[in-house]
């Protein structure tokens, strides 16, 4: 709601509290910049657009390590463009504002900054293209912006702790983004006759609901895609999982663990940026508590998996607790992508 009223009316309220205050060099760059930046910025994402086509190839054909590589790419320079952006248009309209032109500045550099950015978006929507990325991506730029405004109101905030509160909301959308799109990736149908898999406990009757075999991605890539993004697919990775989960085990609360680890990061970077001298004990309890709740989700996959495949569909499954422990979604991609081979062989390599 704040933010579909900051859009709608946020720039009509700050141009009128701008002309009042006859700031209208502000007034001036920033309808300069609006109509300069929606064809420059189109511009700039042009390497995300080549870069979406082999990305789109291969999620047509299946291929998760091809379109993880090259979507990945094609979102990060997005990201990046956009927060590039959108903090330099903060920096721009805030550097020599006084205390009573603050609220305005900052209203209206928010519609200089994200207007471009929806704009873009509603014409891809209006083009044929589903659009979903660059909604996302332009809902979390609003986010992240609005957030960061409240921030700056109430506490001075350093330019390199706007561009991590920035940055960690783009994080949250690129992971969010990636996580979509392999779940929605087109999967492998098993051959004719092999169990497919049905989310259906023996206690239960009636007809089965198949179930779609579980990512089979090999556990060495998820190794190594995980290292060269510095964890950020090892993170995408753990909502896959968790999510395909709750298909055999609608009570799973992994998601849940994983999405409060998320929130909790965010709320680091927050406090981190606001606060410059947070208490060492308090700066160390959020990380801490972050790893806790990763830990706690991956062994809710693991009591699901345990559950599910040795009632529904007993194949005596057995995950080690200090593996989970130790290696957490790299381990548990090890037992997926072995039940994803049974799935489509009906041999199963413990």
């Amino acid at each position: 709601m704040p933010l579909m009223i900051l859009n709608l009316f946020g720039g009509i309220a700050a141009g009128i509290w701008l002309v009042a205050l006859h700031d209208w060099h502000t007034i001036i760059l920033g309808i300069a910049l609006f109509f300069v930046t929606t064809v420059t910025l189109g511009v700039v994402f042009i390497p995300s657009t080549l870069l979406a086509v082999p990305a789109a190839y291969f999620f047509k054909n299946g291929k998760t390590i091809g379109f993880v590589c090259f979507s990945s790419l094609a979102s990060l320079y997005s990201y990046a463009v956009i927060t590039g952006w959108c903090c330099g248009i903060l920096f721009v309209f805030v550097q020599d504002v006084t205390a009573h032109a603050l609220v305005p500045r900052l209203i209206w550099s928010y519609g200089v900054a994200t207007e471009p950015l929806a704009y873009m978006a509603w014409k891809e929507s209006c083009a044929g293209a589903e659009g979903t990325a660059s909604q996302l991506a332009t809902f979390f730029a609003q986010l992240a912006y609005f957030i960061i405004m409240l921030l700056l109101i109430v506490s001075p905030i350093s330019f390199l702790g706007v561009i991590k509160v920035f940055g960690g909301f783009m994080l949250v959308s690129f992971i969010v983004q990636i996580t979509a799109a392999i779940l929605t990736r087109p999967a492998e149908e098993a051959p004719e006759g092999i169990n497919s898999g049905y989310s259906q406990s023996p206690k239960e009757s009636g007809p089965a609901v198949p179930v779609s075999p579980p990512p089979s991605l090999g556990w060495g890539w998820v190794f190594v895609l995980g290292g060269l993004t510095f964890g950020i697919f090892w993170v995408v990775w753990m909502f896959v999982q968790s999510l395909w989960v709750r298909k055999i085990d609608p009570k799973s609360k992994a998601t849940l663990f994983y999405t409060l680890a998320g929130l909790t990061y965010v709320a680091g970077l927050v406090i981190g940026a606001v606060e410059q001298n947070v208490n060492t004990t308090f700066q160390m309890a959020l990380p801490i508590g972050c790893v806790i709740l990763l830990v706690a989700g991956s062994f809710s996959i693991k009591r699901s998996l345990e559950w599910y495949y040795n009632t529904a569909e007993p194949i005596n499954l057995r995950l080690s607790s200090p593996m989970v422990f130790l290696f957490g979604p790299i381990y548990i991609q090890y037992f997926l992508s072995e039940i994803a081979y049974w799935k489509k062989t009906g041999t199963f390599r413990p």
